[in-house]
């Protein structure tokens, strides 16, 4: 089932907002700086409609920069926060109301003015500009209970994200896909998680990705049923008072109950299951909106995002086309039939060809590659877009490049029915482009 915010369509429509915000990007090209403006443009839009404010009146010095290097970042979190968020590569910092973000995942300059900002990097961007909007427009931000706050940037900053048109739908963007993962793992591993457990901003037991989900989940919902404006125009006269969080709760309840929800609990949870994910990125970031899909990954890690089809047992087809850019290292994977046993992983890339490895999961929790074959590809050349089709007759699996000799494997003893995805080696980038699978 497709759920697209209604707010967010008739936002598209509307007239375009005034970024009052300065934005500094001083490393990179005019084109990285018009999507930060549009990014920040949209967020304005979005929050001036929330928070009933008009932004266009302030003069207060609010400021978002980007910075290209980690260690400018890094820099100004010493100057301004004593080096409290080098972790997070991102912050805002409202006694002299200024944002900072950090490029991630880090790509060379020549890729980031091709392929533009990482869908990551935006949205780092977006919630940034959203806490900065919160902080001139509510004065009792800082008494918001965590449930909200959060719950506002995560779900604000996509919603304006999509709006301006740099994210697809929520179930086929890999980026939201995996939040609505984390809130359905959270409601399997956490039976009697309810809006009471969400309201008294429980921790315990409850990851910091999963918490955020379903904090980002529940306020998009709000918005969902027609609750979102009572709870945002009443909670302005809840102030610090040790009672607040409870004044929350009965607020919000009430304002579900006005919409016409008579078991709030349950309505969210099958809101939420409603959704039909598309992708569970594990390690991120692969952006699937649009042509052409941009995939890069940190150096620290590979990125790797399974889709949700499965691959069967009979015989099927994966073709697309690929093209990876030159940096650090230049590999991209296809990765095959995701199971409890392991997956078979793809590697292409222009100086070696073609590599198959399979991973084998142990029994210890630990896992092993397996190298099963290599072959040289004298067509496959850095930044060239590659055609590749790999296919599966029966026990035999068989990998073509352009139009080389293909790559022929047997697997009668390798499980390949699980999931398919796509891999992104870490110092890596690239772009996919019609990716197909044919059963």
């Amino acid at each position: 089932m497709k759920r697209i915010l209604t707010f967010v369509l008739c936002m598209c429509l509307g007239p375009a907002a005034i970024a009052d915000i300065e934005i500094v990007t001083i490393e990179f090209k005019p084109e990285q700086r018009e999507e930060v403006i549009r990014i920040v443009e949209a967020v304005e839009s979005l929050c001036a409609e929330a928070f009933d404010t008009d932004f266009s009146t302030f003069d207060d010095g609010a400021r978002l920069e980007l910075h290209m290097q980690y260690r400018d970042y890094e820099r100004v979190d010493r100057e301004l926060n004593n080096g409290e968020f080098r972790r997070a590569w991102t912050f805002t910092n409202p006694r002299v109301m200024q944002s900072h973000i950090a490029l991630q995942p880090p790509v060379e300059p020549t890729v980031l003015y091709e392929s533009g900002l990482p869908l990551q990097t935006k949205v780092q961007i977006a919630e940034e500009a959203v806490s900065l909007c919160m902080y001139r427009a509510l004065a009792n931000k800082a008494d918001q209970p965590d449930w909200l706050d959060g719950g506002l940037i995560g779900r604000l900053a996509c919603d304006a994200i999509r709006a301006s048109g740099d994210m697809g739908p929520i179930e086929d963007e890999p980026w939201s896909a995996r939040e609505i993962i984390l809130v359905e793992r959270l409601f399997e591993d956490m039976p009697d998680y309810n809006l009471d457990t969400l309201f008294e901003d429980v921790e315990k037991d409850i990851n910091a990705s999963r918490l955020n989900a379903v904090r980002s989940a529940f306020v998009g919902w709000l918005r969902e049923i027609g609750a979102f404006e009572t709870v945002m125009r009443e909670s302005r006269g809840i102030g610090s008072s040790e009672d607040r969080n409870d004044k929350y709760r009965a607020l919000t309840l009430g304002a579900i109950g006005d919409a016409g929800v008579e078991n709030p609990d349950q309505a969210f949870k099958d809101w939420v299951l409603a959704f039909e994910p598309k992708w569970n990125q594990v390690y991120r970031s692969l952006e699937t909106n649009g042509d052409a899909w941009f995939h890069c990954a940190f150096d620290s890690t590979n990125s790797v995002c399974w889709n949700s089809q499965k691959l069967g047992r009979g015989n099927w087809e994966l073709s697309g086309s690929l093209r990876i850019f030159e940096g650090d290292k230049s590999q991209m994977n296809v990765l095959l039939g995701k199971s409890d046993t392991g997956y078979l992983s793809v590697a292409l890339g222009p100086t070696f060809g073609v590599t198959v490895f399979h991973r084998q999961y142990q029994d210890n929790d630990k896992s092993k590659w397996v190298r099963l074959i290599h072959e040289d590809m004298k067509t496959f050349e850095l930044e060239d877009w590659v055609d590749f089709k790999i296919s599966k007759r029966r026990d035999r699996l068989m990998i073509k490049i352009n139009r080389e000799r293909p790559v022929v494997l047997d697997v009668k003893d390798i499980d390949l029915t699980g999931e398919w995805g796509l891999g992104c080696q870490n110092n890596s980038a690239g772009l996919w482009k019609g990716v197909v699978f044919e059963d």
